[in-house]
Formats: C-alpha cells, sequence, structure tokens
C-alpha cells in the first residue's frame, strides 16, 4: 500500500504542479491583455486630449467656426471620463450643439433650396453672436485645462 500512496502523492503533485502552471500562464496572459488595453485606452485618451488642442488653437487662429467648432468640442469632450463638474465649464458646447442639431448636413444640406439655407445661416449667424464670448472664454479655458488620466487595471500595474 505504501506504493500506492506514493504514486498517489506523486499524481497528486503533478496535477497541483499542473494546474498552478496553469494558473500562472492564464495570469500572465490576462495581464498582457490588460497592458494592451491600457496602451490603447492611454493612446485614445491622448489622441482625445491632443484634438481638443488642435481644435482650441484653430479657432483662436480663425481657422474653424465657432459652430463647427462646438459641435467637435462637445463630442470630443463626451468621450472622456470627466466628471459633471469638470464638464460644467464646457456646456456652452453642449448648448450649441443642441441648438443646431436640426440643421441638415453634407448631402441633405445640398439639397436644401436657398431660402431655407438663408435662414439657417441666419440662425447660425444669430446664434454664434448670442455665444462668441462664453464660447471663447470656454476655448481658452480648454487651452489650460490639464486632463488628467489614470485608469487602473488589477494585474498591470506599472
Amino acid at each position: 500500500m505504501t506504493t500506492l500512496y506514493i504514486v498517489l502523492i506523486v499524481l497528486a503533485v503533478l496535477i497541483i504542479g499542473s494546474l498552478a502552471y496553469w494558473a500562472l500562464s492564464l495570469t500572465k496572459k490576462v495581464k498582457q491583455q490588460e497592458e494592451e488595453i491600457l496602451k490603447t485606452v492611454n493612446d485614445k485618451h491622448d489622441h482625445i486630449t491632443e484634438s481638443i488642442r488642435v481644435i482650441s488653437s484653430a479657432y483662436g487662429d480663425n481657422q474653424i467656426e465657432l459652430i463647427e467648432a462646438s459641435i467637435r468640442l462637445k463630442v470630443l469632450l463626451d468621450n472622456l471620463p470627466l466628471s459633471e463638474k469638470e464638464k460644467e465649464p464646457y456646456t456652452v458646447f453642449s448648448v450649441i450643439y443642441d441648438k443646431v442639431a436640426h440643421i441638415p448636413t453634407h448631402e441633405n444640406w445640398k439639397a436644401l433650396d436657398k431660402n431655407t439655407k438663408r435662414q439657417f445661416e441666419k440662425d447660425m449667424k444669430v446664434l454664434e453672436q448670442d455665444y462668441e464670448d462664453l464660447f471663447a472664454s470656454s476655448v481658452e479655458q480648454l487651452k489650460r485645462q490639464k486632463f488628467e488620466f489614470s485608469p487602473t487595471i488589477k494585474y498591470a500595474k506599472k
């Protein structure tokens, strides 16, 4: 019987060792995947913040219109993990976005008759005049804003 116990103990040790090796290899795979996800998330965050800076500078250099900048900045800010308090100084972008959401774009704009286009253009001009100061101050604040970002993942600690 001692031989049977020895065989069973050796077999148990082999099974436990195999399971431990398998668990470690799975943990390593998970860690690699999480590091890749972390890199992707950080790259996306960097791309969004750089886009915000470019659009803010372009507006300051008169290379982009207020309404187009508002639309782009609103969408970019919506893709950042900001609290409501952090978004508060930039609500003007959402307000403008909501006020022009009904206006057709691209091919639909081209299909409009001249009177309808003129009315939309007139409405947009009034909108730009109404929000120009608030928009400009929000853009200036955006230029100074540091978008801190530190996602955490269980295994991918540095």
